[in-house]
């Protein structure tokens, strides 16, 4: 119940975030995802502040009840008071005041502003403001089933499936990974897991922060604008390569990984390039989505492309199970070297690099729109 609640909790928090400013969705996405991912961080103080007798372990009980009313008013107060803003649609008037429909490509730049032959010589005008905006394909609005037979739907799901599943792989078994080295120094090898897992979480953290206003600013997305579904500001690049880059730097993390990394000391770009993939992945997605299929059915896409993620992470975290088992010595609890996860790992950068190419195909497809 507490896993459904919390899944419930977060997709409520992103989707109300972007549906409430569209213009921003990836400051909107990053930022609510950062502070979601920071929640136990902090519930986590308040515990071993408030609910921990000194010397004595936390007051289970206490802390649940605390948790109970603390959660039960915050969600019941946003759903009474929290209203989003309505999601325009063009209608036939606004195609009517056009002349005609939004183009199915990008055309080139037009100049939208008001008429000054149609204004009085001797008044003033209302506006001199002369925006520049560029026609695009509007989203698809379409029903699930007109989802499943979008090609590059699936396209997506394996970009999804390769990237997170080899990222969350790692997530899930850094302890390991890190022990299977020897240590360089005298240094404890529990500090050392424990200092592999402080960075991933900040790079994780990070990456959402930054690159949320990023893409915002180099890749806005397209809204209405005087009826036309147009990009209203200027746009340095597509967001697609976004994910380009994501699975190109988890190509990367992953080569170093395999030629360079033979100590628990020197693991760290390990965690830095997964916590800037993982987090880039998720910060991301939530624009392409709502600028390819629209932003009403976002809740339903990303649900659904989730599932991706959750096979790709049960795919790779089998193979390195599998693997590392099969390397274990005779009359030993445990895989040491790093012939435990060397085949995992360049399975993992072939994936990457399968990735790249399912990038460039979406891109070659959506670079005008999204």
């Amino acid at each position: 119940m507490i896993g459904l609640a919390t899944v419930c909790s977060y997709f409520s928090l992103v989707f109300a975030a972007t549906k409430s400013f569209p213009q921003y969705i990836g400051i909107a996405s990053g930022t609510s995802m950062s502070i979601f991912g920071l929640s136990p961080f902090f519930l986590s103080l308040v515990a071993s502040e408030y609910f921990t007798p000194p010397g004595r372990t936390l007051d289970v009980a206490s802390f649940f009840a605390f948790m109970a009313m603390l959660t039960g008013v915050v969600h019941v107060f946003s759903t009474l008071v929290f209203r989003t803003t309505p999601i325009t649609q063009e209608s036939p008037d606004d195609e009517r005041r056009v002349g005609e429909g939004p183009s199915t490509s990008a055309g080139p730049s037009e100049a939208v502003g008001a008429s000054e032959e149609a204004e009085p010589l001797l008044a003033k005008p209302k506006d001199s403001t002369i925006v520049r905006v560029v026609r695009v394909q509007e989203p698809q609005h379409g029903s699930t089933l007109d989802l499943f037979k979008d090609p590059y739907f699936w396209i997506l799901c394996l970009w999804m499936l390769l990237v997170v599943g080899a990222a969350e792989m790692v997530v899930s078994n850094l302890g390991s990974i890190v022990l299977t080295l020897p240590s360089s120094t005298s240094s404890d090898t529990t500090a050392n897991v424990s200092r592999q897992v402080r960075l991933l979480s900040f790079f994780n953290t990070a990456s959402r922060l930054v690159m949320g206003p990023l893409a915002d600013l180099l890749a806005p997305v397209a809204s209405h604008f005087e009826g036309v579904w147009s990009f209203t500001r200027r746009r340095h690049l597509s967001r697609v390569v976004f994910l380009f880059t994501t699975s190109l730097i988890l190509a990367l993390t992953f080569t170093w990984v395999e030629v360079g990394i033979r100590t628990q000391e020197a693991i760290w770009p390990l965690s830095v390039g997964i916590g800037i993939a993982y987090g880039s992945t998720f910060t991301v997605l939530p624009g392409i989505l709502s600028s390819i299929w629209g932003l009403p059915n976002l809740g339903r896409n990303f649900g659904i492309i989730s599932y991706t993620a959750f096979v790709g992470t049960t795919i790779f975290s089998y193979i390195y199970a599998f693997i590392a088992a099969r390397h274990v010595p005779p009359g030993e609890n445990a895989c040491v070297g790093t012939e435990c996860w060397r085949t995992t790992f360049w399975a993992s950068t072939a994936a990457s690099l399968v990735a790249c190419c399912a990038a460039l195909v979406l891109w070659k497809k959506w670079r005008h729109r999204v």
